[in-house]
């Protein structure tokens, strides 16, 4: 009984033991002993974690996406709405607003700023004015529906600030642009789109006079200079769906841009970057139940016409063999002062530029990824959100340094190609065919 009694109090001694080693373990690599790196240095790549700022600048010498070291003070099961304002980042509408300075330390990165006055559950848009963030919504709140609300957010005195209503009814599509410091909302209607430009010193929303289409538009807005561009796939009444473009500014009015190359078969999940020139259009739905095509296509918004842009390359379109196409699905772009940076894709992930004059530049893609928000900030790339293969991406990805990519180059007069691809002779097609 006796040597019992004592090989107990050795397993207790024992394990008192091996607790300290895990916890003095545990105490050496915290985050509250190992040394940090702050400001725009302040994430931890996913492939190795670096614990130091060598190790960090390492990892960014080899081209590493990294995840930020913290979270923001916003619903965590969904991200919601995000704007980048050119300075800062704001996360969440869910009511929860969150803002990241990326100067701060990372301790200090984010901060909370006044909820969305509507308690918003999420809202349908949201931009960035001028020193404001102004949304519309909320596509849903405590104790409502979709709403036509329009609220603004000054950014420097954190005061929320009611703005007029949308009139009319609120549609299945919505979205905010500023176009030449305009805020136009573009939504969806039953013949094709609406616009309506918002009028502070009236207090009232103008309506733009869109065209009537025959049928429904499946769309996406986007600001290309003085241009609003609406590029989509039309709905015809005989069951026909035609692509093409509606482009409006304050002087020519609306025009509905259909010439040169076949235009893109839609922009449902594709994503669409304003280079300056051009708009590139990297994906998309040719019809209702068809898979999005790994293609691109750009337009002239002054000329008015499409041009068909070199297929990616062979490395990504096909896997392995040549037999199948990736798909381009949740695609998200923007625009870095030199290329239009696409990254995106679940079925296939895709990191990935278009340089005008050069061509494609590809690179190994981060982890896969759909939907989300894409920024250049000036010298790093920022995703937030969208949904992954686990379920919704709940972090900010950044990409700390000027993308590197390493791509094909075309010839000099070679910017695309006119006319219709014949997918048999490149060796892709449509995506599952």
């Amino acid at each position: 009984m006796a040597e019992r009694s004592r090989a107990e109090g050795g397993g207790r001694g024992m394990l008192v033991l091996l607790l300290l080693v895990i916890g003095v373990g545990l105490l050496v690599r915290s985050p509250a002993t190992t040394p940090q790196p702050s400001g725009p240095l302040s994430a931890f790549a996913k492939d190795p974690l670096p614990v130091t700022p060598e190790e960090y600048m390492a990892a960014v010498r080899g081209g590493t996406w990294t995840t930020f070291g913290s979270r923001p003070p916003v619903n965590g099961f969904n991200p919601g709405a995000s704007v980048w304002t050119g300075e800062q980042l704001l996360v969440g509408f869910t009511p929860e607003v969150a803002q990241l300075d990326l100067s701060a330390s990372l301790q200090d990165a984010w901060t909370s700023l006044p909820p969305h006055p509507s308690g918003a559950l999420d809202v349908e848009s949201v931009i960035a004015g001028d020193g404001e963030v102004i949304t519309y919504g909320p596509t849903a709140c405590a104790g409502c529906g979709p709403t036509a609300a329009v609220h603004a957010l000054d950014v420097a005195s954190a005061v929320w600030r009611e703005l007029p209503p949308v009139p009319g009814e609120v549609a299945d599509q919505s979205q905010l642009v500023v176009v030449d410091g305009r805020v136009v909302l573009v939504r969806g209607a039953t013949d094709g789109v609406d616009a309506l430009e918002l009028d502070e010193v009236a207090g009232a929303w103008i309506d733009l006079g869109a065209p009537s289409l025959p049928g429904s538009l499946r769309w996406q807005a986007i600001a290309a200079g003085p241009s609003l561009v609406v590029v989509g796939t039309l709905s015809r009444p005989d069951g026909e769906a035609a692509a093409g473009a509606l482009v409006w500014d304050e002087v020519r009015g609306w025009r509905e841009l259909t010439a040169g190359a076949p235009p893109p078969p839609g922009v449902e999940q594709a994503a669409v970057v304003w280079t300056g020139e051009e708009v590139v259009v990297l994906g998309g739905r040719g019809a209702e139940g068809e898979d999005p095509y790994a293609r691109g296509s750009a337009l002239d918004p002054d000329a008015g016409a499409w041009r068909r842009l070199p297929p990616l390359p062979e490395e990504f379109v096909a896997m392995p063999d040549l037999t199948q196409v990736r798909m381009l699905d949740g695609l998200v772009g923007t625009w870095d002062g030199e290329r239009a940076v696409f990254v995106g894709g679940i079925t296939a992930p895709l990191f990935a530029a278009w340089v005008p004059g050069s061509g494609w530049a590809m690179r190994l893609p981060t982890s896969p990824r759909a939907g989300g928000r894409l920024w250049w900030t000036g010298e790093q790339l920022l995703l937030w959100g969208g949904v992954d293969r686990g379920g919704p991406a709940q972090d900010l990805q950044l990409w700390p340094s000027r993308p590197g990519f390493s791509g094909t180059t075309l010839d000099a007069d070679d910017t695309g190609v006119p006319e219709e691809l014949d997918y048999a002779d490149v060796g892709v097609g449509p995506a599952g065919g």
